[in-house]
């Protein structure tokens, strides 16, 4: 549901008797592309309650009312990706995870608006407190100082967000500093009127994979296209989802998550898309090789994005890709026996020892 009204951007950002993060988390995606004037609106209203959610309290003190209607969209709309983000790293994760909270902390006005945010805190998300340490400001470096004592009661926690000291400098020589995901959502692919190829479609994919919330990024530029496209490109990622419909990934995914039912597979492939055609190709040659990207946990909204897209702009229903109509490839085999599982998939095993 996209918000019409200030107070309805308040319901959707908050919520009593909720995890502040959770609520923010799930809200936000529905307030992300809100108008400038309904911001404005918004933001008085959360500046008068000031709820307790760090991330609300950070979004708030981000945007400047003053600024100019782009302005204040784009902020409004980078600080959203960012935080959600945030909810969904960890300074233990992957790579990708790192390269996301090394990429927010680039952006300088949002990470004085957290650390505002988060001075009054006796916890913070160890996530935010990554994002300080590459930050590196005076500021930054007193919260994570702060925490020191709280941390020390988990030794790889506190490791791993140590080892973010002195990234974000690093990372400006490295190449890496070329892949941090970013709030950047210019479409990489300029189609015009002609059809939505395969190669279009994995162009697409793969600029929305190197930004902070791929779904919201790839929702904006479906927005953009021509209905004729938007169906094309459904039909390219029911083709992917097809290919991912296969017993031996299946099972690559219940190890991963501790479980995988029908529904969760058609959620796990649509984001193993989302991450790009080189990721999507390695997995499918060896699913074992997802013990590099852990983070993958399923989007349940990714899979029916352009058929969404499709509704709002022609008021016609596209059919859903996913591959529930027919069998997976492959052999079956039990997902119950360890054993198997230990010889297919050694480097997912590992990973709970």
């Amino acid at each position: 549901m996209r918000p019409k009204t200030p107070e309805q951007i308040v319901g959707l950002l908050t919520r009593e008797g909720w995890h502040p993060a959770v609520v923010f988390n799930e809200g936000a995606k529905d307030c992300r592309n809100a108008g400038a004037n309904l911001i404005r609106d918004a933001v008085a209203l959360l500046r008068r309650q000031l709820p307790e959610g760090l991330e609300v309290r950070a979004l708030v003190e981000v945007v400047g009312t003053e600024d100019s209607d782009d302005a204040l969209e784009e902020a409004w709309r980078t600080a959203v990706d960012a935080l959600r983000a945030l909810y969904r790293t960890s300074p233990v994760g992957t790579r990708r995870e790192r390269e996301i909270l090394v990429g927010i902390a680039r952006n300088d006005k949002l990470v004085k608006a957290m650390v505002a945010a988060a001075s009054s805190q006796q916890q913070v998300a160890p996530s935010w407190l990554a994002v300080f340490n590459a930050h590196g400001s005076p500021n930054s470096a007193a919260l994570v100082k702060g925490q020191a004592p709280r941390l020390s009661e988990h030794p790889r926690l506190a490791a791993a967000i140590s080892s973010f000291e002195g990234a974000l400098q690093s990372s400006r020589t490295s190449s890496v500093s070329r892949q941090v995901p970013s709030s950047d959502t210019s479409c990489p692919v300029r189609i015009g009127n002609a059809r939505l190829t395969k190669a279009h479609f994995w162009s697409v994919i793969n600029g929305a994979s190197g930004t902070v919330d791929p779904v919201s990024t790839l929702g904006r530029w479906l927005s953009e296209m021509r209905p004729a496209q938007v169906a094309e490109f459904s039909r390219h990622f029911s083709a992917a989802m097809d290919r991912a419909y296969r017993h031996d990934l299946w099972g690559a995914a219940f190890v991963l998550l501790g479980g995988c039912s029908d529904d969760s597979f058609d959620d796990f492939r649509a984001e193993l898309i989302l991450r790009g055609k080189d990721v999507f190709e390695d997995v499918l040659d060896n699913p074992d090789t997802l013990a590099d990207h852990t983070d993958i946990e399923g989007d349940e909204s990714a899979a029916a994005l352009a058929a969404q897209v499709y509704e709002e702009k022609t008021g016609l229903v596209l059919a859903s890709p996913t591959a529930a109509s027919r069998l997976p490839q492959g052999k079956p085999f039990d997902l119950e026996d360890d054993k198997e599982l230990r010889k297919r998939y050694p480097r997912l095993c590992a990973l709970e020892e």
